[in-house]
């Protein structure tokens, strides 16, 4: 049954008016907004910045990191290749962090897992006998 303007029939449940002008809450808005996890990333690492170390005096010679970034650096510009692609090459050789400066137990150094050839060669005894074929056949 409709009743006078302005009543409403209580069996008939009440839907809200919408306007296309209507504004979502703000809970709304933040639900979907990537603003929440930004604001939970800072907040986490705000007391992080007050532990970094402060800036030291400038030495003569730059660490030893900055030293090999740099020569990988010149190495990527040098020879046109990128330096991501000459970093990784190097660490999947080497795993150079996990030495300390001495050689791998296959006699291998830093990047690269550099060895001196001429000893490595001295050492084997099928390159010292002359008479090997260097190809591998019988030709």
């Amino acid at each position: 049954m409709v009743g006078p303007p302005g009543t409403t029939d209580p069996a008939r449940p009440r839907t809200p008016v919408t306007s296309p002008h209507a504004r979502p809450s703000q809970e709304a808005v933040l639900r979907g907004s990537p603003v929440v996890p930004a604001l939970a990333t800072a907040a986490l690492l705000l007391p992080l910045l007050g532990a970094t170390p402060s800036a030291a005096a400038p030495t003569e010679a730059p660490p030893a990191p900055d030293r090999l970034q740099r020569a990988f650096a010149t190495a990527a510009a040098e020879y046109h290749v990128p330096q991501s692609v000459l970093l990784g090459v190097s660490y999947l050789q080497s795993r150079w962090d996990a030495h300390g400066g001495a050689p791998s137990v296959t006699g291998g150094y830093g990047p690269l897992h550099l060895t001196d050839a001429r000893t490595a060669l001295a050492g084997a005894s099928h390159h010292g006998g002359g008479s090997e074929d260097p190809r591998g056949d019988d030709a």
